[in-house]
């Protein structure tokens, strides 16, 4: 379900070449917020940490403040990783929570359970960090049962107001579920 342009391999960029850029920006054009878009951001977590330290530092060569934010997977977080994040400076976390049934998470192949959630939730809570959470309706595994696993669950959650947006899921070209969407007739023509 996630669309990767590029393909399936993962090139992580040099901190040096990322951090120059983002000097040059910062200084150039008074930059103030950061978005990092990256969904396997957090993938290794060391190399977060040593972001979070490289980051610091070039924040200190501007006389205004600078705040960034991530897209995070709830299956590589923990409290300290959080802490440090929120020290260098994160104030917004993108996360990928998709469902809250495990049938479906299973099915995604999202590597996370609902108590993954619960605990990242919690804590970005605790740490007053913000969130935009994510969850998606329509997977191959989806059934009325447990989208109401899902719906009833943000119902109940301290984000339901905002902060987790609900959504459809999207065959994109190349995924599981594009296969299987052209397989069972429901895309028709592939141009179209």
């Amino acid at each position: 379900f996630c669309f990767q342009p590029i393909g399936k391999v993962y090139r992580q960029r040099a901190f040096p070449n990322i951090i120059e850029e983002l000097s040059f920006g910062m200084k150039r054009y008074r930059i103030n917020f950061i978005n990092i878009y990256d969904e396997l951001f957090s993938y290794d977590k060391e190399r977060v940490y040593e972001f979070c330290i490289q980051i610091k530092q070039l924040f200190k060569t501007v006389p205004w403040e600078v705040k960034w934010s991530c897209q995070i997977r709830v299956d590589k977080l923990d409290e300290d990783l959080l802490l440090t994040m929120k020290d260098a400076g994160c104030l917004v976390l993108s996360l990928g929570l998709e469902s809250y049934s495990p049938v479906v998470l299973k099915s995604l192949q999202k590597k996370t359970t609902p108590q993954q959630i619960d605990q990242t939730l919690e804590i970005t809570r605790r740490l007053n960090i913000a969130i935009q959470g994510n969850f998606l309706f329509g997977d191959t595994a989806e059934t009325t049962d447990t989208a109401y696993e899902t719906l009833n669950y943000w119902k109940k959650s301290v984000y339901s107001g905002g902060g987790i947006n609900l959504g459809y899921i999207y065959p994109y070209p190349g995924t599981p579920l594009y296969h299987h969407c052209l397989n069972k007739g429901i895309i028709k023509d592939e141009v179209e």
